[in-house]
């Protein structure tokens, strides 16, 4: 064999090696690819909802319109055995044991993984972020409607995300290596400190096929910082289609979108801190309503509120008030309300 037929011989073997790499590749992330997120919902039965779903993440979290609720949350992780692994289209961390919980409306959701996307897939008021966190909760309820549960964390380039640093060798070492895991050990997902004390809920889906519909979203408002060179080491590790493993922005399709507070909120001015959300009312002292006064001081507290920003800069705020007879405060400073009688009222507020 000449030297010239070794090296088209060599060159053929690359190719059908390249091709057989590419025909392992279920979906990707590149626009107008024949297996991109456009044709996710075409590639198989049982992805229709990524192309048919009308609750479908990620989407924008808009400030314009939301209902503001003050509710506690319980967040309760533990240290466990974890793997690090290289799926192609994103780096992951599983325990392979019970790691924690957060708990919805009095339903356990259990702690399963985590998985990083650069940038982020959702956005804040248009902001799109450097890259975002996901750590994915199921009931082990199977008689449950909606048995997943996704936090998101957002982070944007500054100083370097301490929980992402523990694996800094082991995701080198799986550099373009999909499939690969490594034994991390005990690894504490109280690390990631994904502690926020206010963040946005909805409902949506998983943001990669099959695009399950019925997922319970929270996306943190709380923003941290990752470094440069830990995104570069994420996009460098999983495979070319995946170096900006973010979905595109889905259809709001006139979802609730839920802004929570951590803790319960008795002072009408504390929602001053809120931009763009009737951010003015501290300003305008009392609201009132056909003359009657609605603010009686710490006895009263407001647990939702539907907001919209109008064109001509009038804010429509709808309050639900609760007018609380009794309460005690736990040991997290908790107010839990004994006596509560519900009403609504409307104000214009000029901003």
């Amino acid at each position: 064999m000449t030297s010239q037929s070794k090296c088209a011989y060599i060159l053929a073997s690359i190719l059908a090696l390249l091709f057989l790499f590419e025909d392992d590749r279920e979906f990707d992330y590149i626009k107008g690819s024949p297996k991109g997120p456009e044709k996710w919902g075409e590639l198989k039965p049982e992805w229709a909802a990524c192309k048919n779903g009308t609750i479908q993440s990620p989407i924008d979290l808009s400030n314009a319109r939301v209902k503001i609720i003050s509710q506690p949350e319980i967040r309760n992780y533990k240290p466990s055995n974890a793997t690090l692994k290289n799926r192609g289209y994103d780096i992951s961390v599983s325990w392979n044991d019970y790691a924690g919980s957060i708990f919805i409306n009095d339903m356990e959701y259990r702690l399963q993984q985590v998985h990083w996307h650069t940038p982020s897939e959702h956005t804040i008021n248009g902001k799109r972020y450097d890259m975002e966190l996901h750590m994915v909760h199921q009931s082990p309820d199977l008689t449950v409607q909606n048995r997943i549960a996704v936090i998101g964390v957002l982070y944007q380039i500054g100083r370097r995300d301490e929980f992402l640093s523990k694996f800094k060798k082991s995701i080198s070492s799986l550099i373009g290596k999909k499939g690969e895991e490594r034994e991390l050990g005990i690894i504490d997902p109280n690390d990631i400190q994904a502690e926020s004390q206010s963040y946005y809920r909805y409902m949506g889906s998983l943001t990669t096929p099959p695009c399950t519909e019925g997922v319970i979203w929270t996306v943190n408002t709380k923003v941290k910082s990752v470094s440069r060179d830990q995104i570069k080491l994420l996009k460098k590790a999983v495979l070319y289609y995946a170096k900006e493993n973010a979905r595109p922005l889905q259809p709001r399709n006139d979802r609730d979108i839920y802004l929570y507070f951590l803790r319960y909120i008795n002072d009408l001015s504390a929602f001053s801190i809120i931009e763009n959300i009737c951010y003015r009312i501290y300003k305008q002292g009392l609201l009132t309503s056909g003359g009657e006064e609605r603010r009686e001081g710490t006895n009263t507290g407001i647990v939702g509120s539907n907001v919209n920003i109008e064109e001509d800069g009038v804010a429509g705020c709808s309050f639900r008030w609760r007018w609380v007879s009794s309460y005690d405060v736990d040991d997290a400073g908790v107010a839990k309300v004994q006596e509560l009688v519900l009403m609504s009222n409307k104000w214009r507020l000029f901003v």
